[in-house]
């Protein structure tokens, strides 16, 4: 038995309500997948997943591959099927806690009742930095108590009820945000003071949370002074904690929990490729496969990626300085250079590429320092020549990619583009096929997404043309699993359209 059987035979087990697992290894990636995306819609996964760090993985030859450890696409493969992940056994049990609660939350408004500001504070803190909405009570609900409340008290949220508060100032609050629509859960934080009846504020709790359709939950903050109080709400199988962004974090995840199980069955956007195309893919392969090369660029990759509907600039290879200088001519100014070589895969480390050639002159300079450059860092790398470029002066570079994990498979990558990307590491991945609300996703998570939008007056660039190159490079390796690695930096999106200006891909030995 695997870790698989386990979660299926729990999955289908009616006295379990939630699952908690640790886990160092997942034998069978796809099965758990498929497994684990029926379980986690019906009741709640927490995994602890072992050796997360970095220190194990490959070497990758691609940015792609450096940016896509094998930790990364455990986290991916979890969240595309809805497992929550902790880190620690600590965590793993306070996530659990939470889901005592048996009344689900219809939305992520929250409100915070306290008897102390710095607890109250802390609440919102955390719940603002995970996006749940600490919307006040509505106007009737606030006018209902007020004049049951001390003039001191915050009537907004977190309600503060300050510090002498007893058990009536609890009920009160408690009574009216149960009947208030806008609330859709109730966090009761406690820090037990002088005249702080604990035992009865608990007590509370209990009987207001029997009349609620929505879930209430706690924090109890004193030690030995609130441990009575903490066994009542406890044997009423009420969630408590000693934290107040522990509480709220645990109860993010149970948000997230109910977007899951609301969530509609993924539907994969299969991309029509010509029949003609895929074979002239698929011949291209072979013959690479068969003359044994794994790494390929330039003209390679290009044709591959074009045959699935991807724009390159318009380019020619040059053998000698003045055939550059000829194809430059014809092209146009100003133009890009590159090394063409099948043993360089990132041309810019050996100072292969010159940018923004204008004249003639340029251009016969450039192929002489780009071929000099190239003999220094690597006198044996065999030099097809070096290809001119059409320069495309405007969008906004992006990066595409796939990578391969030996448990899941496939991912898609999207970040901001250039050769800082393995620096500033603003990316996103899915585990392959991405739906295309994935890609919209990817596109929105990474810090740099709001460069898209357009700044200072500029047009809005197309995200909808990165979506539709997600899902090309998704079904591309559906069709051809051979390819482990692609790199596309950049692909320039421009207002309408993009272009990409560089590729790579990596393949296996495996027969297509």
């Amino acid at each position: 038995l695997n870790e698989t059987d386990f979660l299926e035979y729990f999955g289908n087990d009616p006295d379990t309500d939630v699952i908690l697992g640790y886990i160092e290894d997942i034998k069978d990636g796809k099965r758990f997948l498929e497994i684990a995306q029926k379980v986690a819609k019906i009741k709640p996964v927490i995994i602890i997943k072992s050796g997360s760090t970095e220190a194990g993985a490959r070497a990758a030859s691609s940015h792609t591959g450096a940016l896509a450890g094998s930790d990364r696409a455990l986290t991916e493969a979890f969240k595309k099927v809805g497992i929550i992940r902790v880190n620690g056994i600590k965590e793993l049990f306070e996530i659990a806690e939470i889901f005592k609660v048996k009344k689900l939350p219809k939305g992520n408004r929250l409100l915070v009742i306290t008897n102390a500001g710095g607890p109250g504070i802390i609440a919102a803190d955390t719940a603002d930095r995970l996006g749940i909405r600490l919307d006040p009570m509505s106007k009737s609900s606030i006018e209902a108590i007020v004049d049951k409340l001390p003039s001191t008290a915050s009537l907004y949220n977190p309600i503060d009820v300050i510090g002498d508060a007893t058990s009536e100032r609890y009920r009160v609050v408690l009574e009216q945000a149960i009947k208030d629509p806008i609330i859709e859960g109730i966090y009761v934080i406690l820090t037990s003071q002088a005249i702080t009846d604990v035992e009865n504020i608990a007590q509370e709790i209990v009987n207001k949370n029997k009349k609620s359709e929505k879930p209430i939950f706690a924090c109890f903050i004193g030690g030995k002074s609130v441990k009575n109080g903490i066994n009542i709400l406890k044997e009423a199988q009420i969630p408590c904690y000693s934290d107040p962004s522990t509480g709220i974090t645990a109860y993010k995840k149970l948000i997230e929990f109910v977007e899951i199980k609301n969530r509609k069955d993924p539907e994969y956007v299969k991309i029509e490729i010509p029949e003609e195309n895929r074979q002239k893919v698929k011949f291209i392969l072979e013959v690479l496969q068969n003359a044994g090369v794994t790494a390929i660029s330039d003209e390679n990759a290009i044709e591959i990626l074009s045959l699935y509907g991807f724009n390159f600039p318009q380019r020619a290879l040059a053998k000698t300085p003045e055939e550059a200088v000829q194809i430059a001519e014809k092209m146009g100014y100003p133009v890009v250079m590159k090394v063409s070589s099948p043993n360089i895969l990132h041309k810019t480390d050996v100072g292969g590429v010159r940018l923004n050639l204008r004249n003639a002159d340029e251009v016969y300079n450039a192929f002489i320092d780009i071929t000099l450059n190239v003999k220094r860092f690597m006198p044996n790398a065999y030099i097809k020549g070096v290809t001119v470029y059409e320069m495309i002066t405007d969008g906004k570079e992006v990066i595409l990619g796939v990578s391969f994990d030996k448990t899941f498979g496939h991912m898609i990558m999207f970040g901001l583009g250039g050769i800082y990307v393995e620096v500033l590491k603003d990316i996103s991945f899915r585990i392959v096929p991405v739906t295309k609300e994935e890609a919209h996703e990817m596109i929105e998570e990474i810090k740099g997404s709001k460069i898209l939008e357009g700044v200072r007056g500029e047009k809005p660039y197309d995200k909808e043309s990165i979506v539709d190159k997600i899902l090309r490079l998704s079904q591309l390796v559906i069709d051809f699993p051979i390819i482990k690695e692609i790199d596309i930096n950049p692909y320039i999106v421009k207002h309408q359209g993009g272009v990409a200006l560089d590729a790579r891909i990596i393949i296996d030995y495996i027969k297509i």
